[in-house]
Order: structure tokens, then sequence, then C-alpha cells
């Protein structure tokens, strides 16, 4: 049996790849881990998974030597404004070589920074696709940011300068407007980001009675650091709230899904402490107005009324003298109709007036051999009653 060594095999097998692969080969795949060493240079792990599964299907090292990686990392931040990150999609220009001892290499002599930047935009308008599939993109859009916000959720780092800015800009305001903040301490950047938010959103919850409005802040930074904020969980979570959330997520050069899904996306988060100021602002111009319209009514109706009681004091006079001479007329009336009406009046028409015992009386109060009194207007006279 012929047989040759294992290093003889592998040093074929090198031989082999050095002349089929006569040239550097473009390559791209997903990056599992990356390690830069003190002295410069960086060592990738490379995989690719099955698009269906996500099982991985291919595996291999890549090395990018110190000089190069000085170069490559420099050209690929300015043009994509991201750092070589774990889980992200490169492609490669590689030089490849089989060692008897460590297999097979992949040595980066180039990279381009147009698929990276394309395979984050894909995935982004994948997250994009799916939010609204589902239906809840407009979601947090559709609620109304209540005229006055004074209880405030925050979720930002605590030490961030940008939850800082935030609090500075809102609690130092001009018009003296004071606000409840209440800081949900929360990782902003990195692997654990998406968790550690997450697990905000839920504790704002728990607590949701007590606010009127989530603010989530962080200061500024590499755009890779925004990767958390493009996915889709985060992204879901912030559509459905049920709070109004502004973000101030502190870049201008992207925007996120988590900004295109949140009820008021603005810049910086001095950005979002401003909203807020001139959200009350606008307030308190409104009771201002409503004041003065006010005051303006009430005015107009005092003056009106006014106005009225000088013209009865006016009146008031001329009224009281006519009335006195009405009531004076009819007591004269009266006066006259008594005159006319009294007893020595009727005596002097030639009436008389029939007495029995001091009183006046008809002819049913009389019988026979009563005494009586005839009164005339000149005299008295007796008689007696014979029949």
């Amino acid at each position: 049996m012929n047989s040759v060594s294992l290093y003889e095999l592998n040093k074929q097998l090198g031989l082999v790849i050095k002349t089929g692969l006569s040239a550097n080969i473009w390559v791209h795949a997903e990056i599992n881990s990356i390690n830069v060493q003190r002295v410069g240079h960086c060592y990738i792990e490379l995989i690719e998974k099955d698009e269906n599964t996500g099982n991985i299907i291919a595996k291999s090292r890549a090395n990018i030597w110190a000089n190069t990686y000085k170069l490559i990392s420099t050209y690929f931040f300015e043009e994509t404004g991201k750092r070589l990150s774990t889980g992200m999609k490169v492609a490669f220009c590689v030089d490849v070589t089989f060692h008897e001892v460590y297999g097979i290499s992949l040595n980066v002599v180039d990279i381009d920074p147009t698929y990276t930047l394309g395979e984050s935009a894909r995935r982004k308008a994948q997250v994009i696709k799916k939010l609204e599939e589902d239906g809840i993109i407009e979601m947090n859009k559709m609620l109304s940011v209540k005229s006055l916000c004074k209880n405030i959720a925050v979720i930002s780092a605590e030490g961030d300068a940008g939850y800082g800015d935030f609090c500075h800009q809102l609690l130092n305001n001009k018009y003296g407007y004071a606000y409840n903040i209440t800081l949900f301490n929360s990782i902003m950047q990195g692997e654990k980001a998406e968790e550690s938010i997450l697990e905000s959103l839920d504790k704002v919850l728990e607590r949701l009675s007590e606010f009127d409005v989530l603010v989530m802040i962080r200061g500024g930074g590499a755009v890779s650091d925004l990767d958390c904020f493009d996915g889709y969980n985060i992204s879901a979570s912030i559509a459905q709230f049920p709070l109004p959330v502004l973000t101030g997520i502190g870049h201008t050069r992207d925007v996120s899904v988590v900004d295109i899904v949140a009820n008021m996306p603005l810049k910086t988060p001095t950005a979002v402490a401003d909203f807020l100021i001139n959200h009350t602002r606008v307030l308190d111009e409104k009771i201002d107005s409503y004041i003065a319209l006010l005051y303006q009514s009430v005015t107009s109706l005092l003056d009106k009324h006014s106005r009225k009681l000088d013209q009865c004091l006016t009146l008031l006079p001329i009224y009281a003298n006519r009335l006195v001479e009405k009531k004076f007329h009819s007591l004269e009336l009266m006066e006259k109709t008594l005159e006319l009406l009294s007893p020595e009046a009727i005596l002097k028409k030639g009436f008389a007036i029939v007495e029995k015992k001091g009183k006046a009386v008809k002819t049913s109060d009389l019988k026979t051999d009563d005494e009586i009194k005839i009164k005339f207007i000149d005299g008295v006279v007796g008689a007696k009653i014979n029949s």
C-alpha cells in the first residue's frame, strides 16, 4: 500500500490551492467573531448560514495583518460610519493560503464597504416591510401627545452625555416649567443593548399610569452603535407602545427603524428637551389667550351693564315722579268718590236716615210702637211706628 505522510498531503493540497487560485478572490460572508490583537493584527472567523434554516454551512479563518487592518478599518469606517463587528456581513478580497499545520486561511487584502451598506439597507428594509405587513408601523404615531407632558419616562444610560444634556436643557428652561423625569437605566449600544432596552420597556409598562410620554435618548457615537435600533423586536415594541414615544438617538447621519415608528423622531437629546418645552409653551400661550379672551368678555359685559345701570339711574327719577303723580291723581279721584258717597252728600240730595237706638235701620228691622229718629240735612225729628 502506497501512502504519504499527513505533512506531504497537506503540502500537496497547498500547491493545488496555490496553483488553482492564482489570483485574489472576492468572498462575502458573515463575521462570527473578531479579535484585534494589541500588536494590530485582526483575526476573524467567517461563516455562511443557510437562508432557510439559519444553520452554518461554511466556516473559515481570516487574517488581516496590522498594516492592512489599519488601512481597511479606517477606510471602512469613513465609508459606512460602522466598525467591523460580530454579525456584520462583509465582502473581503482575500489571498487563499494553506498551511500544513493550520489549514486553509484567508488573508484579507481589501474590503468593499458598499456590500455591507447594501446588506444593512436590505435588512432594514426587511424589518420595515414586516412592520408594515403586521399593520403596526404607524400605531405609535396615531397617539396624541398630551397638552401637558409633565411626567416623563426616559430610557437611556445613566452616565450618558446625551441624558445629561437632556436633563439640563429640560430642567433649566427659561420659562420655569417643572418636569418629573424618571430614568430607566439601559445599555444603549453593543450586543446587549436590545435585551436591556426591551427590559426597560417592560418596566415602563408596569408603571404606565405614572407617565405622560416615553423618551428614548442616547449620545452620539458610531453608526454601528445604532444597529440595535434597526431590529424588529425593539421597533415592534416601540410601534405598539401605549405611550407616545419621542426619540433622540443622537446621530444625524442615519435614521433608524425605531425613529421611523416613533411618535416623534428628533435628532438629539437636546432637541427632544426643546420639543417638550415648546410643547408646554404652546399650552401656556393658549391658556394666556383664553385668559385674555375671558378678561375681554367680562370687561365688555361689565361695560354693557354699567351703561344700562347709568341709564336706569337717569330714568329712575323720571319714572318715580310719574308714578307719584299717577298715585296722587288716583288718591284725588278716590277722595272725590268718597265725598260723593258720604252721608252728608246723600242727605243734601233730600234723602233721610232712619235710626233706631242709634243705628241706621231698614223697614224689615222695624215693628209697631218702635220709637225712631229721622235724620235730615238740617236736623233730626222723633217718631213712633203706628203701622
